[in-house]
């Protein structure tokens, strides 16, 4: 077998990152105007996507900072433990995020969601509670989309049914987006270094 999942695995991440930029232009241009709006952006994912969505929020809130005049009010609806076990333990780990989003959301305000299956019921969830409140509704999406793809303004979906590179790829948008945002709104573009 040798080098053959290897290769397998690198090109197949290319081939699904090939066709992602117009989408992923479209959510920056979504964010830059959320954020020169001053609205909050929440962002939410399970497990692996939890993670990306965490790494996300740090890039957006210091990375699109750095060399503009941008001040992101990014939310992670994943980063609070207490209230995500005392929600998921009195009423349920579908409403996690959601009830999190009812409490804090606005409308006019902007919602992240990434789910690689498109199935999770809390994402779903979170989805339908933001549409109800008048929030801008973004997915990140691998496998078919789900359900998840349906209930969003705009989905970036991975055609890829294994997770390592639905997740690859999602992170790799949102280094794409938060570096692009960064770049194209620096107030000395002649002195950012890349």
């Amino acid at each position: 077998m040798g080098n053959d999942h290897f290769a397998f695995y690198r090109n197949k991440l290319f081939d699904v990152l090939s066709g992602v930029d117009s989408a992923l232009i479209n959510v920056a241009d979504h964010l830059v105007d959320h954020i020169t709006r001053g609205k909050t952006i929440f962002v939410c994912g399970n497990g692996g996507s939890a993670a990306i969505t965490e790494h996300m929020s740090c890039d957006f809130m210091k990375g699109i900072n750095m060399d503009t005049k941008f001040k992101p009010k990014i939310v992670s609806l994943s980063a609070n433990s207490s209230i995500m076990t005392a929600v998921s333990n009195d009423i349920g780990y579908e409403e996690s995020f959601a009830y999190q989003l009812e409490m804090l959301g606005d409308k006019g305000d902007m919602l992240i969601a990434v789910s690689s299956s498109g199935n999770s019921p809390n994402i779903i969830n979170v989805l339908k509670k933001a549409k109800k409140i008048g929030i801008y509704r973004v997915s990140f999406t691998g496998f078919e989309g789900g359900e998840v793809k349906k209930l969003s303004n705009r989905n970036v979906h991975i055609p890829c049914g294994n997770y390592g590179i639905v997740e690859d790829a999602h992170q790799a948008c949102m280094h794409m987006i938060a570096q692009h945002i960064r770049i194209e709104n620096a107030r000395k573009n002649s002195e950012l270094k890349l």
